[in-house]
């Protein structure tokens, strides 16, 4: 009768563990975490070890999903992990409207004006984050008006400046989703505007400034999603909202 051979003394001769496998090793069973728990599960594994956190907070940036409330935080993070830059090419933000907004008692958003958001005091006092933010400004800002906007911006509505910057640090971006998002959190949008679209509310909702961020947009994305959530903001005899012709490479 054939029998396998015994591996009993193969075995009991083994004292590696897991943890002694090389980083690349680590890495590549961490890229395995997918689906809707994705972000969970990674930071779960994080909690397991000193090796795995580092392999689990590398998918994290490098394949970013994200609240945007949570942009500053990832943005800090990604500042103290340079070589990770380059190796961004998707980036999924989401955000909600849900308790942001009220309602009348149709069930109808009450109408209302844009609400600009002001910057942390951490971030106020992050004095290296910010000299950063200000190179990146000053290099792609459109012109010095633009410049004054999105750096007054910084400390004032920071989470569209904060986009901005952040979209212009990625060089190697080419997807961009915003689906599970509310358009009003990305005014970005507010420069695609189709000439029969100009007429909006509200009209605090324009982000000049953002003009160069779309820029670098434009000739990198092969992917984007646009935010499906359009509460309280109202467009006027228009067929067509956003006009996508300037983007060069879209799949």
């Amino acid at each position: 009768m054939l029998q396998l051979p015994s591996t009993k003394i193969a075995v009991s001769g083994l004292r590696a563990t897991i943890h002694e496998l090389p980083d690349e090793i680590l890495l590549n069973i961490s890229a395995q975490f997918t689906g809707l728990s994705r972000n969970r599960d990674l930071v779960n594994l994080a909690l397991v070890s000193r090796k795995w956190r580092m392999a689990a907070q590398e998918w994290l940036l490098k394949e970013p999903r994200f609240n945007i409330t949570c942009i500053y935080k990832y943005m800090w993070e990604l500042g103290h992990r340079a070589r990770l830059l380059g190796q961004v090419k998707r980036l999924e933000i989401w955000s909600t409207s849900e308790g942001r907004i009220q309602y009348d008692d149709n069930g109808r958003p009450k109408q209302q004006g844009y609400q600009p958001a002001q910057a942390s005091q951490e971030m106020i006092t992050a004095f290296e984050f910010a000299m950063k933010c200000t190179e990146i400004m000053r290099y792609f800002a459109l012109n010095e008006a633009h410049r004054r906007m999105w750096s007054r911006a910084l400390s004032e509505d920071v989470v569209p400046a904060l986009f901005g910057i952040l979209i212009c640090t990625l060089s190697n971006l080419e997807e961009l989703r915003l689906g599970h998002g509310w358009l009003i959190d990305f005014p970005v949008f507010s420069n695609m505007l189709t000439r029969e679209a100009n007429s909006f509310i509200p009209r605090q909702w324009m982000h000049g400034f953002l003009a160069g961020p779309l820029d670098q947009l434009y000739s990198r994305l092969t992917v984007l999603e646009v935010p499906v959530d359009m509460t309280t903001l109202f467009f006027f005899r228009t067929s067509a909202v956003f006009d996508f012709r300037p983007f060069q490479h879209l799949r």
